[in-house]
């Protein structure tokens, strides 16, 4: 087995097992970089935004009211459910979720601005 596969199965293992609770973490508690992050990147309208490694979705979901939109790619599926429930919860239609491994990213040069 390559080093590469055999990482990604323990993080697969890994973040599975904690999705629930880092999900449940993330909510209840306030991330005051975001509103630092919201400023320095300065997002507009027209924007096409990709969040790599978006776990439950925190970024993507502060992002998308901002954007055209938004696609969030993580390597364990259970963390996408996750952002899929914040997604739903807060009731944004401009954001995709794609299950990855964010080293061989599967989008074209300029796909995103």
């Amino acid at each position: 087995m390559r080093e590469d596969t055999d990482q990604n199965l323990r993080v697969l293992d890994q973040f599975a097992r904690q999705a629930e609770s880092y999900a449940s973490l993330v909510k209840r508690s306030k991330d005051t970089t975001l509103p630092v992050l919201l400023e320095a990147v300065k997002p507009v309208s027209s924007d096409r935004v990709l969040d790599v490694g978006c776990g439950t979705g925190r970024l993507a979901v502060t992002l998308a009211p901002f954007v055209a939109s938004v696609t969030g790619i993580d390597l364990t599926a259970a963390m996408l459910q996750k952002a899929r429930q914040l997604q739903t919860e807060a009731n944004l239609l401009n954001i995709e979720w794609r299950q990855g491994d964010v080293s061989e990213l599967p989008f074209t040069d300029g796909e995103f601005t």
